[in-house]
């Protein structure tokens, strides 16, 4: 089934839902300037304006005003001009880019080769290889043909180079040498729509950068770190930022039934429960795959998607999103059905059931009791245990779970790729969680086949397969929710980048 992958939903909440969640609406408190646009975000970046000093959210809302990528991703995985305007793939080690012409960054300084080539040796230095962007560029080399191309080798074929890319923001070359780590990050040189002029606290203040090549509409950017939730709907709903980031879909009935706008955009992530079937925690259980069936068959996601997540999620069948470069669109999600399930429970020789303990981070817990009441259900005991996101994180690296399973989100970004769930979801993950070494020489295959054809069928078969094998328990194709007021036009958000240059205001 193929579904729209980008829309604004405007429609107004009726009934005992809105009166369950609509808060008070308070009379704007700030004046509706047009030329002031202000975003309420969980968090500022905590490298501030250092972009090798982290990835995805909360970052990306507030470096995608400041920076701009070599290349970026379409909402089809496709590659498209950043301040690359081209590419060539000179044999399967060797690309040339050609550079976008007339760029300067917010200091003056040219944007050209020896920009792209001093920021690769800093990716690729020890202290660039150990940033979570720096780790997608490990073997790889560039040098200057002329002041607009590049050449780039990878030290091993790699089909979808554009695509990495993504993540490659050039610095700089003397404001880094000036400033190092520290002074990039207090005060950035960019080349994207807005400037930073300051770090106030939790705010970020921004000024439109005119020199910019994709100079924006509206004169001034605010990024507010509200942490709390509720404080951010607060703030949006009464006119103090015109953006909410990652509202809740307990959110929605109050937005909407103010007459704003939820974007509804999907996301580079597929959550899923992570199954431990490697390490000291592995479960014999799960390295059975009629139990691990059994489980994608007893929980209930479209009733746990209409119960608790407003009907905006998708049930998944696959670990990739349907943005994702190889998505199979004609996989199903495993239908709800638990006699299916306790038949496979019964034929792996646990009629009886097993217990298990699920980790997880983060404010969705119910969704985690959700998925344990209806593995209840067919004798599964699943207990959950909240856990930091640092917690989280270490124990992802090394497979240290205390429990067996934990909340997971296969990624696809910043490539937009399908193959990019193999390197955290397979033996290629140093201390996997999941491996199956039958399945290496296929993932092999793929990863140095360079015909997109041959490639994105590949993919749809290895999709297959990990929906088959039901190596986690699916849940949804996550979306990114954004509050959008009124009063903005030209609203859009790729891959959790906002297009800030594309807005306007009225009052």
């Amino acid at each position: 089934m193929v579904r729209p992958v980008h829309a604004l939903v405007r429609s107004l909440v009726v009934g005992s839902l809105t009166a369950a969640f609509a808060l008070p609406v308070a009379a704007p408190s700030f004046a509706q300037d047009t030329q002031q646009l202000r975003v309420g975000a969980a968090a500022l970046p905590p490298g501030r304006g250092n972009p090798y000093k982290g990835v995805g959210a909360p970052h990306i809302y507030t470096w995608a005003a400041m920076f701009d990528s070599l290349v970026n991703v379409d909402l089809k995985g496709a590659a498209v001009p950043g301040l690359a305007l081209r590419w060539t793939n000179v044999d399967r080690q060797t690309w040339r880019l050609t550079l976008r012409p007339n760029v300067r960054y917010t200091n003056g300084e040219p944007f050209n080769a020896k920009a792209v080539v001093s920021t690769f040796e800093y990716v690729t230095s020890e202290k660039g290889l150990a940033t979570l962007a720096g780790r997608n560029f490990r073997g790889y080399a560039a040098r200057e043909i002329d002041d607009l191309t590049v050449e780039i080798r990878t030290e091993a074929p790699n089909p979808i180079v554009p695509n990495v890319l993504a993540s490659l923001v050039p610095l700089a070359p003397k404001a880094w040498a000036d400033g190092g780590d520290d002074g990039y990050s207090a005060q950035p040189a960019s080349t994207g729509p807005y400037r930073l002029e300051s770090w106030a606290g939790e705010t970020a203040n921004l000024a439109a950068f005119g020199g910019s090549w994709r100079a924006p509409k509206v004169a001034r950017l605010t990024i507010i770190a509200l942490p709390e939730r509720a404080a951010r709907l607060q703030a949006f709903v009464s006119g103090q930022v015109e953006i909410m980031v990652q509202p809740s879909t307990d959110d929605v009935p109050a937005i909407r039934s103010a007459g704003h706008a939820v974007d509804v955009a999907p996301g580079p992530l597929t959550t899923a429960v992570g199954l431990v079937q490697e390490g000291p925690k592995a479960l014999a259980p799960f390295k059975d795959k009629r139990v691990r069936q059994a489980l994608n068959y007893a929980v209930d996601k479209e009733a746990l998607n209409r119960d608790l997540l407003a009907g905006l999620y998708h049930p998944a069948s696959q670990p990739s999103n349907p943005s994702g470069f190889g998505y199979n669109e004609s996989l199903k999600p495993y239908p709800y059905d638990p006699d299916r399930a306790k038949r496979l429970l019964s034929e792996a020789g646990y009629a009886s059931g097993f217990e298990f303990v699920i980790e997880f981070f983060g404010d969705e817990g119910d969704i985690y009791q959700r998925v344990a009441s209806d593995l209840g259900k067919i004798g599964v005991r699943a207990r959950i245990n909240s856990i930091a996101v640092a917690d989280w994180l270490k124990k992802f690296n090394a497979n240290s779970w205390e429990g067996n399973a934990f909340n997971h989100t296969f990624g696809i970004a910043p490539e937009i790729d399908a193959g990019k769930i193999f390197g955290f979801n397979s033996c290629m993950k140093e201390n996997p969680w999941y491996c199956d070494r039958s399945f290496m020489p296929n993932i092999e295959r793929i990863n140095s086949e360079f015909d997109p054809a041959r490639r994105r069928a590949m993919l749809n078969e290895a999709m297959a397969w990990y929906r088959e094998e039901a190596v986690g328990l699916y849940l949804f194709e996550r979306p990114e929710l954004t509050a959008v007021s009124k009063r903005v036009r030209g609203f859009e958000s790729i891959n959790r980048a906002f297009q800030y240059d594309k807005m306007t205001l009225v009052p």
